[in-house]
């Protein structure tokens, strides 16, 4: 029967971490059979792999990932694959690993939805786009903005939980070359400006040359804080950084769903149900707010 690939993983890794255990058993008791050397090294070395892809699904997978993460964590594991030493054993694994990421995100970066997402992210702006991503990113990012001019006033969202170093596990091996990316210097993008109205190239020009705030902070709460000031991309910022970047938080909906409708429960109405649904999943916000 096949299974998701993170639970062979989580399996594998807890076999390695019982390592010791398991050779002292075999050593008391016959056995049919047990993993010789060369076998509970090519596991090491399939774990040593495809670590990064584990930390990185987590990553995007939480509540509070957007459609900013995608080109972030996509970036960081093709570099984080390229970096990898060439393992005799999971070679094949890691070339096929990396073809089918690259053909799989083929003209990601040319994409508008992610482009701009990842631009108004105070944590990414343009820090991984090239000189000619940069000025495209910097003209696709103005002209949304002048689409939502005539929209008149900023609400501000809501702060969302920042994520803790547990949480984040920033020591894994994929956290920290995102966050070297993410500090090597930016190259200079051209000085030609988009054309358009000179508040809103000004503006989004001013936005783009903050510092980037930490990898651990909060989007939300940085917008919270500062749309007063750029009021124009906060709500570009509003509506991209509002959309999650996978389906596993709807999929936690009908989980949620699937607890509440119960046999004890089933003749709750749906109305009902959807007001505790809301609750449930805004609890947090909500306290935020008080």
């Amino acid at each position: 029967m096949q299974t998701r690939w993170n639970s062979t993983y989580y399996m594998v890794e807890r076999l390695l971490e019982q390592k010791k255990a398991l050779v002292n058993y075999v050593t008391e008791h016959d056995l049919p059979a047990m993993l010789t050397k060369n076998q509970w090294g090519l596991l090491e070395k399939l774990v040593s792999l495809l670590e990064p892809f584990k930390q990185m699904t987590r990553d995007i997978s939480s509540a509070d990932a957007s459609l900013a993460d995608v080109i972030p964590v996509v970036t960081t594991l093709l570099v984080t694959l390229e970096r990898h030493d060439n393992d005799a054993g999971v070679q094949t694994m890691k070339s096929v690993l990396l073809d089918d990421i690259k053909r799989r995100f083929d003209g990601m970066t040319d994409e508008p939805l992610y482009v701009i997402a990842t631009t108004v992210d105070p944590r990414y702006r343009m820090r991984l786009f090239y000189v000619d991503q940069q000025t495209r990113a910097s003209a696709l990012l103005t002209a949304e903005v002048q689409h939502e001019r005539q929209s008149t006033g900023v609400a501000s969202p809501p702060a969302k939980r920042q994520r803790t170093d547990d949480e984040s596990e920033t020591g894994s091996k994929a956290r920290l070359i995102m966050k070297e990316l993410l500090s090597e210097p930016t190259q200079t993008c051209p000085s030609d400006q988009p054309s358009g109205t000179d508040a809103v190239v000004e503006q989004v020009r001013l936005f783009l040359a903050q510092p980037n705030i930490s990898l651990e902070s909060s989007p939300t709460a940085w917008w919270r804080d500062n749309a007063a000031t750029f009021p124009d991309v906060a709500i570009v910022a509003r509506r991209y950084l509002g959309a999650p970047a996978t389906s596993v938080p709807s999929e936690r909906l009908f989980s949620s769903a699937g607890l509440i409708y119960n046999d004890r429960r089933n003749r709750l109405l749906p109305e009902r149900a959807e007001q505790l649904l809301f609750v449930k999943h805004n609890l947090f916000a909500v306290r935020e707010l008080i």
